[in-house]
């Protein structure tokens, strides 16, 4: 663990956190503890589903389907080491002597102890799903379809952090904040999906050889939002806000309300080329940047992809491949208060990557 009772790189005298909260660190730098837990019992659920098709003719059927369904923490994620950093605010007194070109500190605060390390209180993720789908095929590959999805998802984990407790140390009551994977609480997902799938082959000459795959989903999607203060005791009011959650945003992270993917499609005897485009809208990346504790907001974005496969032998083909053909940039943006205005956090620009190869089958 990372000592703080070491001098300051410009070696001042009493410019050393312990000098000024000796009990903040040595909190943090207190030995290894196991912990036990006593109450782990082992459990059962019961995981119905139901699936029913309707074959309306030849070409039209419907299907339902039913679930309830369970998804069980990583190993990673349940493991209980912890390491445990205070942090620190440096107070220097702007009427205090300057020394050697810089006024010295005057105080060093400790604002909240930070909590890293993984969460053996971690729920299951549980959710209902409901799903009603209209499906036409025809032709030998030919396809169209209408899907209605609703899921009502509880316990869904995500990183955040979150209030465990309170330390007095030097005098002051210190919140200590776990960072890592929590349990959100509950969130509504709600959409539908349009998807179409043809080829051409009724087309003359090499046109018969084209073909789109196309699809549309629209998501309608609510999350509790986390809680946007510091309550150590639970009871809603809050103690203090060193740690903050600004807005009450109830986006569910990571969902975008709309995306849409589009792939044209050439297929002869010996060639394959493909050109995708997949596109999404503008979605909820971070409830709660580092710097400002603002939600981040990634812009709506569209990749543009392509790969070619030619069968040179029956046994020999040549495959190439391009990603981000467009050198797409990544832009994101921080909502900067109630009304939802927001203002550019980050850009950066995804690499364009071309790869050739061979494959041999024999």
């Amino acid at each position: 663990m990372t000592s703080f009772a070491e001098v300051l790189p410009d070696g001042t005298p009493g410019a050393r956190p312990v000098d000024f909260r000796p009990e903040a660190v040595a909190f943090s730098e207190q030995a290894t503890t196991t912990v036990v837990d006593d109450d782990l019992q082992s459990s059962e659920r019961w995981l119905p589903s139901l699936n029913v098709k309707w074959d309306i003719n030849d070409e039209f059927l419907v299907r339902f389907a039913a679930s309830e369904a369970l998804t069980r923490p990583n190993i990673a994620q349940l493991n209980g080491a912890r390491t445990f950093v205070p942090n620190f605010r440096f107070i220097i007194d702007p009427e205090a002597p300057v020394v050697d070109g810089e006024r010295p500190i005057s105080d060093i605060q400790t604002t909240q102890i930070s909590v890293f390390g993984g969460n053996p209180d971690l729920l299951p993720i549980e959710s209902t799903n409901l799903d009603l789908s209209f499906e036409r095929y025809f032709g030998d590959n030919n396809s169209m379809s209408l899907a209605l999805f609703s899921k009502n998802i509880r316990n869904n984990i995500i990183f955040g952090s979150q209030t465990i407790g309170t330390q007095t140390l030097d005098g002051i009551e210190v919140p200590i904040v776990f960072n890592g994977d929590l349990n959100q609480g509950e969130a509504d997902v709600r959409g539908l999906e349009i998807a179409y799938t043809q080829f051409y082959e009724n087309l003359p000459g090499i046109l018969g050889n084209l073909g789109l795959q196309a699809n549309y989903t629209y998501i309608d999607a609510e999350a509790d939002p986390l809680l946007p203060f510091v309550d150590a005791d639970g009871d809603g009011v809050p103690e203090n806000f060193q740690r903050i959650l600004r807005y009450g945003v109830e986006d569910f992270l990571g969902l975008s309300d709309h995306a849409v993917n589009l792939i044209g499609i050439y297929e002869d005897e010996k060639l394959e080329m493909r050109l995708a485009y997949n596109w999404r809208s503008e979605h909820l990346s971070s409830y709660r940047d580092f710097v400002s504790a603002n939600p981040i907001f990634q812009e709506s974005i569209g990749y543009l992809d392509g790969s070619v496969k030619y069968d040179i032998t029956d046994n020999f083909q040549f495959r190439f491949q391009v990603a981000n053909i467009l050198d797409t940039k990544s832009n994101a943006q921080q909502q900067i208060d109630q009304a939802g205005q927001r203002f550019g956090r980050t850009s950066f620009t995804g690499d364009r990557r071309i790869r050739f190869g061979i494959r041999y089958a024999y």
